[in-house]
């Protein structure tokens, strides 16, 4: 059954959990803010469909790695509702909006973000948002261990997407499809539909999709202990982000052969990548990335003895996490914290990074996050050493 997920197809929470924009290149943010200063000029600019565009295209930038700033950024233009001229565009905000609540681990308001979203595509017959809006509906339930709700939204999404003719979306659809049967430990039907996945993307020529589908099949041949065959998928996602020059999915990739040979006890090695991961992160600004690569340093280095190491990126990790206010990073980097002050023997710290740890991990009610839990009680045994450290 899973226990760390250090892997890029966790995602968020980083579980592969694709919206059908997951992908998308990283937009020059500086040149974003320039275009929308030029836009605000134009009379009656909020009614421009170019300032919309452009206004949601930096919201969604943000939703990852800010999603605070692009709550910010879009409030006021969704808040008046049905003043938008541009019902497309208005929709897209509200589904940027529902990832970044997501992000947050504010679920309620994702939800109703995105059922917004998805009642707007409906009336003004915005068909082609529609799964995609559903895929991130998915992803949400998805994201609180709610697996069967999940399943009737991808499953729903996929119907609409195949109706459509849309296989780029149907791809996505089926790699989240995917991940339930993982997060249930079904990895025969994991494996299937992440063969689809693959396939799919294949067929339609989408790289990027590519490199997803080996990665999440590396990260299968891991749960299965089948190594050569992760190192071969795992090694495949490299080569085709390569190949794609895409830098985001080159991070991921790096990050994963980190995690893999942490798994198979190979730390020096994991150290090496999971650094790799960090600076190609930084590069990119990419902090949730950066953060996650953190996360697997500081527990390579644990793997080590390294402690003092570990300790400083991991302390890192919760301030990058904290600063992005992303609910599930803050419950990894401070879960990883948590442990590495019990093997240095700081009862005190110790318990306090597990209590924000569990915290978080009671907020976001994953399944992943019940594990997580239960593995942390079974190794620190905090509910009979609480008294001891607090004495």
């Amino acid at each position: 059954m899973k226990k760390q997920r250090l892997f890029f197809s966790t995602v968020v929470s980083v579980l592969a959990l694709l919206s059908t924009d997951a992908v998308a290149q990283p937009n020059n943010v500086n040149a974003l803010k320039q275009r929308l200063a030029l836009l605000e000029k134009r009379p009656d600019y909020r009614k421009d469909t170019a300032y919309i565009n452009t206004l949601n295209r930096l919201a969604f930038v943000y939703a990852s790695n800010y999603p605070d700033s692009a709550i910010s950024l879009l409030a006021d233009y969704v808040d008046k509702e049905g003043q938008a001229a541009y019902k497309r565009g208005e929709a897209e905000a509200l589904k940027i909006l529902g990832t970044a609540y997501q992000k947050k681990g504010d679920y309620a308001a994702a939800e109703k973000h995105y059922g917004k979203a998805y009642a707007l595509a409906q009336k003004n017959g915005l068909d082609d948002l529609m799964p995609g809006i559903l895929n991130n509906i998915g992803l949400n339930y998805l994201s609180q261990g709610n697996h069967s709700a999940a399943l009737k939204n991808f499953f729903e999404a996929l119907k609409q997407a195949e109706v459509r003719g849309d296989r780029f979306v149907a791809g996505r659809v089926y790699n989240n499809i995917a991940n339930v049967h993982f997060y249930q430990g079904k990895m025969a039907e994991a494996e299937a539909a992440y063969n689809q996945t693959l396939r799919i993307a294949k067929e339609t020529a989408d790289t990027a999709g590519i490199t997803l589908a080996y990665n999440n099949l590396g990260e299968v041949a891991i749960e299965i202990k089948d190594f050569p065959k992760a190192l071969q998928n795992l090694t495949a996602a490299y080569n085709f982000a390569l190949k794609a020059n895409n830098k985001e999915l080159q991070v991921a990739s790096t990050k994963n052969l980190g995690a893999l040979y942490l798994q198979t006890d190979s730390a020096d090695k994991a150290i090496r990548y999971f650094d790799n991961a960090y600076q190609l992160a930084l590069q990119l600004s990419n902090r949730p990335s950066a953060a996650k690569a953190l996360i697997g340093l500081a527990k390579a280095k644990q793997k080590t003895g390294a402690l003092k190491e570990a300790l400083k990126d991991a302390l890192a990790a919760v301030q990058l996490a904290q600063d992005m206010g992303q609910a599930s990073l803050q419950r990894d980097a401070n879960e990883v914290a948590a442990s590495i002050y019990e093997s240095i023997g700081n009862g005190t710290m110790a318990l306090r990074h597990y209590k924000i740890f569990k915290q978080y991990a009671d907020s976001l009610r994953s399944l992943e996050s019940e594990r997580m839990a239960t593995r942390l009680q079974a190794e620190f045994d905090f509910s009979k050493k609480e008294l001891e450290f607090q004495r």
